[in-house]
């Protein structure tokens, strides 16, 4: 029985035990994606479990194919993502700062900092809204909330700062 049969017979039948042969059949690739970013075999379990509770959960929104396991590894993918930026923002997992040499690039260096004197250039209350949402990784909501202003609000001035830097720094290459 392919994929699409057990999903069908889930979502029309009800046969929920049919979940079982995709456990089997896509756990080891799940695993693998999520400890592949984690690098931590029980958060990867962890993940794993998730994965399927969540694909589970959500099975009528799968658009069907040939096979469960990309739309499987981009839910687990997401989770392991979410699960380490959290552990980071606790402070509970180092952020890796050791670089290969080969990975190394002066212009991207120099763009990095043409970049942080446009934001320095920013007017306070822009800059502010860069600052957290970029340097702090705060959500939209929460610079919303202290602000004092709609998280529409924050979305869209982030969206203009990061045109009018883009523009300054093209019509800086230009000159």
């Amino acid at each position: 029985m392919n994929d699409n049969e057990i999903v069908k017979r889930i979502l029309d039948g009800g046969d929920s035990s049919c979940f079982a042969l995709i456990v089997r059949r896509h756990s080891a690739m799940v695993f693998a994606r999520a400890l592949s970013v984690t690098h931590d075999e029980d958060l990867a379990a962890d993940i794993t479990q998730e994965t399927f509770i969540k694909a589970y959960s959500q099975l009528d929104a799968w658009a069907g194919g040939a096979s469960l396991a990309p739309w499987l590894s981009v839910i687990s993918l997401h989770l392991a993502i979410n699960l380490m930026d959290k552990r980071r923002r606790r402070g509970e997992v180092e952020t890796p700062v050791d670089l290969p040499d080969e990975d190394y690039q002066p212009e991207r260096e120099e763009m990095i900092e043409r970049i942080r004197q446009e934001v320095e250039a920013l007017p306070d209350e822009e800059r502010r809204i860069v600052k957290l949402f970029y340097y702090d990784n705060k959500k939209t909501s929460d610079i919303a909330r202290a602000m004092h202003l709609t998280e529409a609000n924050v979305l869209v001035r982030l969206h203009r700062i990061r045109l009018r830097i883009k523009k300054r720094i093209n019509d800086n290459d230009n000159e």
